[in-house]
């Protein structure tokens, strides 16, 4: 891991054509739809990635395209984006859940909303946030766009989440 102008870099072993930088540390920069546009907005190829609170339970997705907040909601096309699961302890409980509704793959919610836009949306409803976004929904019922990823239909806690730009170098 290298230190380059505030950004962390992290080079994967076996992966020497990829780097990640990441742009959100929700400790740093704050728990709120407003940071995420901000710090994200038209920037492609992200990770998202966070740790749900009181649980051993790492939840996260991938969007190879941008994220764009606007006076309207915004849906993106894509087949190529994911969600997932990974349970520290027991990985073979783990779940990558690929897009099944591709036209709905990526969600970002107007910006109209009285306490800022909306965090991201991976579907419709299979995991995003509120503008909140230390608080964090999976819609388990709702399989449209994704497979569920948690047994669990309810709001949930997260203690940290990261944001990482996958860049070619």
């Amino acid at each position: 891991m290298n230190k380059k102008n505030n950004v962390t870099e992290i080079k994967l072993p076996h992966v020497s054509a990829e780097t990640f930088n990441i742009l959100i540390k929700s400790s740093r920069d704050g728990f709120t739809g407003e940071v995420f546009y901000r710090l994200c907005d038209n920037i492609p190829g992200t990770v998202i990635i966070l740790k749900v609170s009181g649980t051993d339970e790492i939840l996260g997705g991938y969007n190879p395209l941008i994220w764009k907040c606007g006076i309207e909601g915004v849906q993106a096309e894509t087949a190529d984006s994911f969600i997932f699961s990974l349970k520290n302890g027991n990985m073979n409980q783990s779940i990558l859940s690929r897009v099944k509704n591709a036209s709905n793959a990526i969600c970002c919610f107007s910006n109209n909303f009285s306490n800022g836009p909306y965090g991201p949306w991976f579907g419709a409803n299979s995991l995003g946030s509120y503008g909140d976004i230390n608080k964090w929904r999976h819609f388990a019922d709702d399989e449209e766009d994704y497979d569920k990823i948690r047994s669990i239909d309810e709001e949930f806690s997260i203690d940290e989440y990261e944001v990482f730009q996958i860049c070619k170098i």
